[in-house]
């Protein structure tokens, strides 16, 4: 099972962007699809769309913080602090990383009170040599518009993606809600609270094989402006729970971020090197509706060490994302296949 966020790892990419010089600068902006703005343009975008989620529905909480840590011999660019400050609302704290067990449980705290104690061991281990950490926390908690009654969660076969059943708690209930279907799967969204926040529920049909289905996914796929039906539907979703973790910068790699070395416009240090970027996420979906938190750790290191009516249920390996329907934001996107 997978589950991550796009949303956090873009907010971490776009808040380092502004430190970024010469190829680096020019890969991070074609990974975020902003190659042909300026930067002014791409912060003030950002800054508009975070505004815009924060306002779009009031009984749906949705947090997002930064933070960044640095160690006690670097000093951050006056314009990239006040950037990062401006832009992003992201707080700066001095710490002394060579004291690594103190500097983890800094950072670790701070990604915990973030996310609503869901990510409190954001950061694992720190480096001899570690300079900077950028930390993006997502939290999100939507009650669903239309509610299920415990009363009717009952057990049910899965069928997970190695062709093995196993037993879950299987949430029941009959509601007109948006769904479409394609040539290869149907899809039914699940509104939060006043409908500006969805889940989207993506179920192949069956007999699609579903590496190959989500081989063929892209964000256009995603998000793209569908008129949905209004339609009765019988629908039977897993109740679950899920954490993820993973390293991003080797994926970030094959999509083409290839130069992590220039950071001139971060600090006044040219041996700063884009280490890694790991994101921890949880997510917990249950009658009442879904509790979600992610955060995102970019770790940079100074050379040395580099590191109609239809019947909707959802018993096989099926996709969900949770979005903010007017802009199509991705907040959040998993996969359960066991």
């Amino acid at each position: 099972n997978l589950f991550f966020s796009p949303f956090s790892l873009q907010t971490s990419l776009t808040m380092m962007l502004p430190g970024a010089t010469d190829d680096t600068y020019v890969q991070l902006t074609k990974l975020l699809g902003q190659e042909n703005r300026p930067l002014e343009e791409v912060l003030e975008l950002y800054k508009t769309l975070i505004d815009n989620l924060y306002e779009v529905d009031p009984s749906t909480e949705f947090r997002s913080a930064n933070g960044m840590f640095t160690d006690k011999e670097i000093v951050l660019k006056d314009t990239f602090v006040k950037t990062a400050s401006d832009c992003f609302s992201a707080g700066l704290e001095t710490v002394d990383f060579s004291k690594a067990s103190a500097a983890k449980e800094t950072i670790n705290r701070w990604a915990s009170a973030n996310t609503g104690k869901k990510i409190s061991k954001l950061v694992d281990d720190i480096a001899y040599n570690t300079k900077i950490i950028l930390v993006n926390a997502l939290y999100f908690n939507g009650k669903w518009e239309n509610p299920f009654d415990q009363s009717k969660t009952a057990k049910g076969d899965f069928h997970a993606i190695d062709g093995s059943t196993s037993k879950v708690n299987f949430m029941n209930q009959t509601l007109t809600c948006g769904a479409f279907s394609t040539e290869d799967c149907i899809v039914v969204t699940l509104p939060y609270g006043n409908g500006a926040f969805e889940m989207n529920l993506i179920l192949p049909d069956e007999g699609v094989e579903f590496n190959s289905f989500v081989s063929s996914l892209s964000y256009e796929k995603l998000t793209t402006d569908v008129i949905y039906g209004q339609c009765e539907v019988s629908l039977s979703l897993p109740k679950f729970s899920e954490e993820s973790s993973c390293d991003l910068i080797t994926i970030l790699g094959k999509m083409g971020l290839t130069d992590k070395t220039h950071w001139a416009k971060m600090a006044d240090r040219s041996d700063l090197f884009l280490s890694r970027i790991v994101q921890k996420a949880r997510i917990d979906v249950t009658e009442k509706g879904t509790e979600a938190a992610a955060a995102t750790e970019a770790e940079f290191l100074s050379y040395g060490m580099l590191k109609d009516r239809f019947a909707f249920t959802l018993d096989r390996p099926f996709l969900y994302t949770i979005t903010e329907r007017s802009t199509g934001t991705v907040l959040f996107m998993g996969a359960k296949v066991k």
